[in-house]
């Protein structure tokens, strides 16, 4: 009988039906934490936030009947995971983001393992976001691989990390944590053009890191202040890169996208899906044998 592998602190191994422990609520972020079954929301309350969560918030413990209508669709998806174990590497996600869990499932990989780093994601002096971006991708990512390292089993674990970041020319917006610092994004992004850069890195089986870096432009419609205050008014805003959510109302904002749609939403599907293949992830076999249709 196979020896089973130890949990990674702060690491909560997924069940078949990976996105069924991402139901909570949008709210104020809590990583993923061990836990029994599939309470880990309420359990990961307990825990600090980690600052890793792209243009989307973590999810939290239920606290309304709003929660994300995808999101509860994505809990009743059939798992992933036909591919034989022999051939399928393990995978771990180090971010609490719903949204990239979500986009990793739409690619065609469930990470076996959550493990989300805290690091301090201050922009150093005279930083560009673009540069930003790429240093808190592989710090998340560097981090991270310390702590899968140390279980057994996962010696040679893909480990996928991602950032976010928002920024109007050199100037880079929060993670909106109050409605101060929403309001004065939404003020800063009504009627212009602004970039964003995700993004993406992945420790292969051999310790190396590959990367890969998406850059949007988004041009937002200009705000009047009923519409500034009926978005924060939906709380929407909360934990969001800029202080919205394009896959949400703040949809309604944009003109005019040139770039990744996935990337502004948190992760850039193509960059993700070429690192993985380089890593001889069996993508087409799992789509192969989970047609869509």
């Amino acid at each position: 009988m196979a020896k089973a592998k130890a949990p990674l602190k702060g690491c909560r191994p997924l069940p078949g039906k990976a996105a069924a422990i991402i139901s909570g609520v949008e709210k104020k972020a809590a990583p993923f934490a061990p836990a029994a079954g599939a309470g880990v929301a309420t359990n990961a309350a307990k825990y600090k936030k980690p600052a890793d969560a792209g243009n989307e918030a973590a999810p939290t413990v239920p606290e309304a009947a709003d929660s994300d209508a995808a999101l509860a669709e994505l809990a009743g998806l059939a798992p992933l995971f036909p591919v034989s174990e022999g051939k399928r590497p393990v995978l771990v996600l180090a971010s609490a983001s719903a949204r990239r869990l979500q986009i990793l499932q739409q690619i065609g990989a469930v990470p076996q393992h959550i493990h989300a780093p805290n690091i301090d994601e201050t922009p150093k002096r005279g930083e560009h976001p673009r540069s930003l971006a790429k240093r808190l991708a592989r710090e998340k990512a560097e981090m991270a691989k310390q702590a899968v390292r140390q279980v057994p089993g996962l010696e040679k674990a893909l480990i996928l990390a991602a950032d976010t970041v928002v920024a109007v020319g050199r100037t880079i917006l929060p993670k909106a944590e109050t409605e101060e610092e929403a309001r004065d994004c939404l003020r800063l992004l009504s009627g212009r053009t602004h970039k964003v850069y995700t993004a993406v890195s992945l420790v292969s089986a051999r310790d190396k890191i590959h990367h890969r870096l998406s850059e949007s432009r988004v041009r937002f419609a200009l705000l009047r202040s009923k519409t500034i205050a009926a978005y924060l008014a939906s709380q929407e805003w909360q934990g969001k890169a800029g202080g919205y959510a394009v896959q949400g109302r703040a949809g309604n904002f944009i003109l005019r996208l040139v770039g990744s749609y996935s990337a502004i939403v948190g992760l850039d599907m193509a960059g993700t899906y070429d690192l993985l293949l380089a890593q001889n992830y069996p993508l087409f076999e799992v789509w192969q044998n989970n047609p869509l249709c």
